[in-house]
C-alpha cells in the first residue's frame, strides 16, 4: 500500500496544490500540457467566480489516494480498469504515438494498465455529463 501514496492519479481532484496536465478541447479529448502548470488557489477561485467547473475544462493531477478513493476496489484504480475495458483496447499496444504526459513515471493509471491507460487517458474527462463549454 505505501507504493499507492508514491503514483500519482491523473484525474484528482482539481485543489490548490494539485497539476494541472491537460485542457478539456471543445470535442470532448484532453489536450495534454508538459510540463504540468500547479493550479494555485488564484486560478481556482477565477474559475468559480465565472460559475465554471474546473473538472469540466481542466485535467488535474494529484496525490493517489488509493483506499480513500470512491474510486478503489480491490487494491487497484477501477476507474482505469474500467475506460480501458470500455475502450476495448487490445491487451498490447504500441507505446509510440501515446500523448505527451508529464506523470508517466509516476501515473497510478500507466502502473496498472501500461500503455492501454495511456491511449485511453484522453478520453477520459472528471464530469462528462457537464462536458461542453458554457456559454458566456
Amino acid at each position: 500500500m505505501a507504493l499507492a501514496k508514491q503514483l500519482t492519479c491523473p484525474n484528482a481532484p482539481p485543489e490548490p496544490g494539485a497539476a494541472i496536465i491537460g485542457v478539456v478541447q471543445a470535442g470532448g479529448q484532453i489536450a495534454y500540457i508538459s510540463p504540468s502548470i500547479p493550479l494555485t488557489r488564484d486560478l481556482v477561485m477565477s474559475f468559480q467566480e465565472k460559475h465554471i467547473e474546473l473538472e469540466n475544462r481542466l485535467r488535474v493531477a494529484g496525490p493517489c489516494s488509493a483506499a480513500d478513493c470512491v474510486q478503489w476496489g480491490q487494491g487497484r484504480c477501477s476507474l482505469v480498469d474500467k475506460v480501458v475495458a470500455d475502450a476495448a483496447l487490445p491487451h498490447t499496444l504500441p507505446s509510440n504515438g501515446l500523448p505527451r504526459c508529464g506523470i508517466r513515471q509516476t501515473c497510478r493509471w500507466f502502473f496498472q494498465n501500461d500503455v492501454r491507460a495511456c491511449h485511453a487517458c484522453p478520453e477520459v474527462v472528471r464530469k462528462p455529463a457537464q462536458l461542453y463549454m458554457e456559454k458566456s
